[in-house]
């Protein structure tokens, strides 16, 4: 574990501080506000795992090999404290999850996803399951990343529950009329209900056809308001968060670089093609501290500059904001963070560093950061 390592980078530049004994590099110019790494944790695995759940209180961290089925708890040194899996097949067992598991009471983990609400010890004992009783079973797309965390309010969680096929399809006007983005998850009653659809100044209602994968949203909550971006659309929608959740302001993202999707033509869109955002810009993420609003976007490229099949490589970025939507600043992902897999907890940032795709590496590494005035 790196102790007290400040790594700062801001709209501008950035300062580098290397881990133990090799010197920091200078830089000219540092901006008003700088993400700031406190200390950074590594858990010695070799495998893909996927940070779920932090739990500042007790000091220890949930994570999720999809692959293996596996989940692991460890401290804040990185030691791995339990490791349990459950098969797919069995009772309450990990199928598809509709969001990361999270700590529940102690010595326990709550999974919600297709089978309904499962919950679990640190052995990988089912102590609980609940099918959902809503009439119609759920089939929504989503996965086990912090991007997709669930958020807990008044007693329901709410968390994504976007469908990808239904009555109509992404050519009908009617799909961006019924699509909606999220679900309350209620554990007492074993019930979703689908909220939150598309606002009718929506990018996706302008007459054009959207992959769905250009339409999955992000959402935080803070202080009695939910705060809401939907893909591809650099909006960011500001709701109340009692009934019937009414909208409070619409505000539009200063992202920049930033390609925006045009869509497709509805006759030339194939309806059952899922091609991904591909060179349009999008957002990722969406947290909220006590002081701001933070969003992840991928700036997409230049179609224009495609040659021979080859794409311009998208940056990536972290784009910081008042309670109100207010631009402060927009910061490069300098440290290589995965996009979808940060949260905050206490004002604090706890963020993944993606795997390395030219070396073989048989740890994970996450990263405690802070917003901070330099």
């Amino acid at each position: 574990m790196l102790k007290a390592t400040f790594l700062l980078f801001s709209l501008a530049a950035f300062f580098l501080f290397s881990c133990g004994q090799n010197s920091s590099e200078s830089i000219t110019k540092v901006e008003s506000l700088s993400l700031v790494v406190k200390d950074s944790i590594d858990i010695s695995y070799l495998g893909k795992l996927m940070l779920q759940d932090v739990d500042t209180k007790n000091n220890r961290l949930l994570l999720y090999d999809q692959q293996q089925r596996l989940f692991l708890i460890t401290n804040m040194k990185g030691d791995i404290l339990h490791q349990f899996g459950k098969q797919k097949d069995s009772k309450g067992g990990v199928n598809y999850q509709y969001g990361p598991a999270k700590f529940f009471k102690e010595g326990q983990i709550q999974i919600i996803g297709m089978q309904g609400f499962s919950w679990f010890d640190f052995n990988g004992e089912l102590l609980d399951h609940k099918k959902f009783t809503n009439a119609e079973p759920p089939s929504f797309s989503a996965r086990p990343m912090l991007a997709e965390e669930f958020t807990l309010i008044d007693g329901k969680y709410l968390g994504k529950a976007v469908r990808a096929r239904g009555q109509y399809s992404i050519i009908d006007p009617e799909f961006y009329d019924e699509f909606q983005l999220l679900a309350w998850f209620d554990t007492k009653e074993a019930t979703y209900e689908r909220v939150f659809g598309l606002e009718n100044e929506s990018l996706f209602k302008n007459g054009m056809a959207y992959d769905v994968t250009e339409m999955m949203p992000t959402h935080t909550y803070f202080d009695n308001k939910i705060f809401i971006v939907v893909g591809v659309d650099p909006h960011l929608n500001i709701y109340q968060s009692q009934t019937p959740y009414r909208l409070l302001s619409r505000i539009p993202l200063q992202y920049s670089p930033f390609f925006q999707s045009e869509g497709e033509e509805p006759a030339k869109a194939d309806p059952l093609a899922i091609k991904g955002p591909g060179a349009s810009g999008h957002t990722q993420n969406l947290k909220a501290t006590s002081k701001y609003l933070i969003t992840s976007f991928v700036s997409g490229h230049d179609l224009d500059k495609e040659t021979d099949g080859i794409r311009p490589q998208s940056s990536e970025h972290f784009y910081i904001m008042d309670h109100e939507g207010k631009m402060m600043a927009i910061l490069d992902n300098t440290f290589d963070i995965n996009l979808r897999e940060f949260t905050t907890r206490n004002d604090e940032i706890w963020a993944v560093k993606k795997i390395s795709q030219e070396v073989e590496e048989d740890f994970i590494r996450i990263y405690r950061m802070a917003i901070e005035k330099q």
